[in-house]
């Protein structure tokens, strides 16, 4: 059980994180030059890509990831009954299966691409402008692009989750929330940290982000994109009380993806946001 004393440390930390994140937001949005820096820089290059394309890429990825979860839980499920931590590694199977077996869609996917183009090459051309300026370093920006997300995500969370109960709507957190509290194992615990912020994170930026959103912002412009990927991101999760914080760090994902052109952003801030998210759980402090 944890001490009382780490869950006041680190609630305290979320505070810290959480008024630092309103000073950047702040900062961001008061100052003209920091502004145009966050707000209107594109650096994505531009993707030679069909509609048609962008769907097979979509069922691929799914098909893997299904066939992947459906193989682990039907080959294991079973020798799993009576185990303490049943339910965590089923979670951590189905979860590894899923994501870890989807990002085979992608070579496979650029394969069957270049069989039907008849052409390997699929070599991106920079966007005019930004994209030639020097990038920064990815970690820092997916620091900041965190920090900059938390205060929006817990607002929003917070008027999200009065708005479900007063419609009488049930709030449940994800069932992976509700299973950490009673984790047993630290070698399952530590396979689940490996799956919710390093696997997880992964398949879903390179989906999300590096496929849907491009795709979405050189065909239909940013604002389609960004509310069509960031509600596809939260309700992808399965959970209706996480639907909107998850769309809110989604939209800010994809900017921070815009304003860098470095995918790596956007998998970082995803894993550090999860990897917080997780610290909080094992520590028994909710929201």
């Amino acid at each position: 059980m944890p001490s009382f004393q780490a869950q006041a440390v680190a609630q305290a930390l979320q505070l810290v994180f959480v008024l630092a994140g309103g000073a950047l937001l702040l900062r961001a949005l008061a100052l003209p030059d920091v502004r145009r820096r966050w707000f209107q820089t594109n650096r994505l290059a531009h993707w030679h890509v069909s509609p048609a394309e962008v769907g097979l890429l979509v069922v691929l990825i799914f098909l893997f990831g299904l066939t992947g979860q459906l193989t682990l839980y039907s080959s294991f499920a079973g020798s799993l009954k009576g185990h303490p931590d049943e339910k965590a590694l089923l979670v951590l199977l189905t979860g590894a299966g899923f994501h870890g077996i989807a990002l085979l869609g992608w070579p496979v996917w650029h394969h069957l691409r270049g069989m039907l183009r008849g052409d390997f090459d699929s070599s991106d051309v920079p966007a005019p402008g930004d994209a030639s300026k020097p990038r920064r370093a990815a970690f820092p920006v997916a620091v900041g692009t965190l920090l900059c997300a938390l205060p929006a995500i817990l607002a929003l969370q917070w008027g999200w989750l009065a708005l479900l109960r007063w419609f009488g709507q049930p709030v449940e957190p994800q069932e992976i929330i509700a299973i950490f509290a009673n984790i047993q194992s630290p070698w399952i615990m530590a396979g689940l940290v490996v799956m919710a912020c390093v696997v997880a994170p992964i398949n879903e930026e390179l989906l999300f982000r590096h496929g849907l959103y491009r795709f979405g912002r050189q065909r239909f412009g940013r604002a389609i994109a960004l509310a069509a990927s960031s509600l596809l991101f939260g309700v992808s999760h399965a959970n209706l009380a996480g639907v909107v914080p998850l769309a809110v760090l989604g939209a800010a994902l994809a900017l921070a993806y815009e304003k860098s052109g470095d995918v790596r952003v956007p998998i970082l801030a995803h894993a550090l946001f999860n990897l917080n998210t997780v610290c909080l759980l094992m520590l028994g402090v909710t929201a």
